[in-house]
């Protein structure tokens, strides 16, 4: 087996498991551009230019940062409502981007632990403990993903 079809196997999820949670949610931040997993597609010009992609995701992000930043200590210094609130959401977002660089840094790591949590779930499925921690799983993912989405309309 190449090293190219060894990375390509540690980022795809198996066939005769089914995907995990994380696996379908890290996919989605894959096609969003936060994440650019490595040899995700089968040629290598489209993991090439989702890279870029992803980059270019980053540097906006960064950009939209930068400008928060600077409403925080332009426009907001008179009023210490707005200054708090403009503070806090500066905040949230500069932790979000240091999470993502970690991510980024610890990519392959994580998708490691990731087949060993979808080999334990394989193989201790059938234990009503396993089922009730994979049903709070996926409540606690789903009920933050929808209050995320929310935060971001409200805004």
């Amino acid at each position: 087996m190449s090293l190219g079809e060894l990375s390509m196997n540690i980022f795809q999820p198996r066939p005769d498991v089914s995907p995990h949670l994380l696996r379908r949610y890290l996919t989605l931040c894959h096609y969003i551009g936060l994440i650019s997993i490595p040899n995700y597609y089968s040629e290598p010009w489209k993991t090439r230019y989702h890279g870029y992609y992803s980059k270019c995701v980053f540097m906006y992000f960064n950009m939209y940062l930068v400008c928060i930043a600077l409403s925080v200590f332009i426009n907001a210094i008179h009023d210490f409502g707005e200054f708090c609130t403009r503070f806090f959401e500066f905040l949230c977002l500069f932790i979000v981007q240091l999470e993502l660089i970690y991510f980024r840094a610890n990519l392959s790591k994580f998708y490691e632990l990731l087949t060993l949590m979808e080999r334990m779930a394989r193989d201790h499925g059938h234990h009503p403990v396993v089922g009730r921690t994979q049903k709070l799983q996926k409540f606690f993912l789903y009920s933050s993903l929808f209050s995320m989405y929310y935060v971001i309309i409200g805004e």
